[in-house]
């Protein structure tokens, strides 16, 4: 038998198709009938009736029982299977990477997190890059010939069409690295990038708080800090990709200086490196923390999750720190809220530990400075999804914001 003829051939299910269309109201729905899609998408039920045949004969959907009935025979449910297809998705940023393998309807089937170290050079972190999928495909046992392919949650500047990372200052030396095609060459996979921050909005919008909210904003705090801006359910990159560097915002005009040459930036002052920067400067100048019992006198071992911790215990100088942080992304948030006018907000990243204590400061904040009208729409809140968030909107990225969404067939 021709090998290459016994392996699931990839075919192309546009963007925007009938078919495409209805596994996402199926995806949005959980478990919905015909009758109730031909009524949302306004198709005929014939026409409904032959793409849901379609997709049941290729294993995209089951049904699963019967719903209630409005009067007359009760219809048949429908719902995605979750064993039909299988996406990777990976998430780096300057120190860590983090893999993960999820089923058709975004549950995670295996995870991998990896280290990247400050000496890494660029050819260093891709090779990391590429063994950390190859660790979660052999850790989550599903068959590559499963796999729709890999999404690449990349930090910095990009060009998603080429496949390219543009720049990322944290890295020294990462410089126009075309990432997407060595990935590619590796696997053999359709194999996509997107901004990390974004993958988190979308990781939100597929699987998390905002499934059915169509204008929405991540904001991502980690190493650095970003936005993914969603607007009419589509995310919005900018014309040369750069949409959402909120971290570069100026927030103290006399403030440190910034890797990008500026002064004040917002993730030099509430970031979670910049948390970690500014307790050790004022432990440092002599001031008391039980960070230091914490981490055992071993000041490298502090992280923004030890400084919340070290917080929430009633640590005069981390709680002081964790609520001018709170001010600071309040105020940020509060220009989001009067530029963009979102119906959620969703904190995403190292400070979700932190909950109310850095929340109710946000919230403040926000009253104080955002706009009346646009404040009473919006909701803030704090992400649900874990460290895996940008992983998991990696992942979607392939089955659904990406150019082209495949559809896997066997010949």
């Amino acid at each position: 038998m021709d090998i290459v003829k016994s392996r699931p051939r990839v075919e192309f299910m546009k963007r925007g198709t009938r078919k495409l269309q209805i596994l996402n109201i199926i995806r949005r729905s959980g478990a919905v009938s015909r009758h109730d899609i031909a009524k949302v998408t306004h198709l005929s039920k014939g026409t409904v009736g032959e793409a849901v045949d379609d997709l049941l004969h290729r294993g995209f959907i089951r049904e699963i029982g019967l719903g209630e009935s409005s009067g007359g025979r009760k219809p048949v449910l429908l719902e995605l299977k979750p064993e039909a297809a299988y996406a990777i998705g990976v998430d780096f940023e300057a120190t860590s990477i983090m893999a993960v393998v999820v089923d058709f309807t975004g549950n995670l089937i295996a995870s991998v997190k990896g280290k990247i170290e400050t000496e890494d050079d660029k050819l260093t972190i891709v090779r990391k890059i590429i063994e950390s999928i190859h660790q979660v495909i052999d850790k989550s046992g599903i068959s590559t010939e499963k796999m729709l392919g890999i999404g690449l949650g990349v930090p910095g500047l990009i060009d998603s069409r080429k496949g390219i990372s543009i720049s990322y200052y944290s890295l020294p030396g990462w410089r126009d690295v075309h990432i997407g095609d060595l990935v590619r060459l590796e696997f053999e996979l359709p194999t996509y990038i997107e901004k990390n921050m974004r993958t988190m909005a979308l990781a939100e919008k597929w699987f998390g708080q905002a499934r059915n909210v169509d204008n929405m904003i991540c904001l991502g705090v980690r190493s650095g800090i970003g936005l993914g801006v969603v607007v009419d359910g589509k995310l919005f990159r900018g014309v040369s990709e750069s949409a959402g560097e909120i971290g570069h915002m100026t927030v103290d005009r006399t403030g440190p200086k910034c890797m990008c040459g500026n002064r004040g930036c917002l993730q030099e002052l509430a970031s979670g490196r910049a948390i970690v920067a500014r307790i050790k400067k004022r432990m440092k100048n002599g001031e008391s923390s039980k960070i230091d019992k914490l981490v055992k006198g071993n000041w490298k071992k502090i992280t923004p999750e030890i400084v919340i911790q070290a917080a929430k215990s009633g640590d005069g100088i981390a709680l002081e720190i964790a609520k001018e942080t709170g001010e600071y992304l309040g105020l940020a948030i509060a220009n989001i809220i009067n530029l963009f006018n979102p119906e959620l907000i969703i904190l995403a990243g190292n400070l979700v530990s932190a909950g109310e204590l850095i929340l109710s400061r946000i919230r403040e904040t926000v009253e104080e400075r955002a706009l009346e009208v646009p404040r009473k729409v919006v909701r803030i809140t704090l992400s649900e999804l874990g460290d895996n968030i940008g992983a998991l909107g990696a992942a979607a990225l392939i089955m659904c914001e990406s150019e082209e969404v495949w559809e896997l067939t066997h010949v």
